[in-house]
Parts: C-alpha cells; structure tokens; sequence
C-alpha cells in the first residue's frame, strides 16, 4: 500500500511540473518562438513533459532528458473540432 501511495505521489508531482512545461511550449508557439519542428524550444519542451510523464508511471522521478530521439512526437492540438451537431468549434488556446 505504501509503494503504490509513493508512486502514486510521483507520478500527481511529475504530471504537474510536465503541465508547467507544456503550458510554457504553448506561451512561446503564441509568440512565435521556438517553432523549429526538429530542434525548436516548443518540440523540446513538450518531449521533456512527455520523458517526465513517461519516468513517472515506472516509478522514477525524472532527473535527466536524453533528448528527443527516444521520444515519439507529441500530439498537436486541432484548430476547430466540430461538435456534435456539426458546426466547427475553436480549440481552446492558452491565452497571455
């Protein structure tokens, strides 16, 4: 019961700190920074929250990333979605 409650602690912390830095890749893809699709800040730092997330349910706190070659690519968000009665509908963006 203890090992599942500390897993379970690890995995509620590493999501939170992975939401600090996916919030932060969308900030700066809002600005325009970082948006080189290999190398730029917004890829890296949503490859990071995924690595973070990924250590987090073994068990592990994440304490290093080995880069974007492990990794594979995040999911992007839709422009518009539609609902269910068929008019398309904005994803919603952070907003700053």
């Amino acid at each position: 019961m203890k090992s599942r409650k500390k897993h379970d602690e690890i995995v509620v912390r590493a999501d939170a700190h992975a939401a600090m830095l996916e919030s932060a890749a969308a900030l700066m893809a809002l600005d325009g920074f970082g948006l080189d699709p290999d190398n730029g800040f917004v890829e890296h730092l949503r490859r990071m929250a995924g690595a973070m997330r990924a250590d987090a349910a073994l068990g592990k706190r994440a304490q290093a990333y080995t880069g974007k070659q492990y990794l594979p690519r995040p999911a992007k968000l839709p422009e518009a979605t539609s609902d269910r009665t068929g008019s398309s509908v904005m994803v919603s963006r952070v907003w700053h």
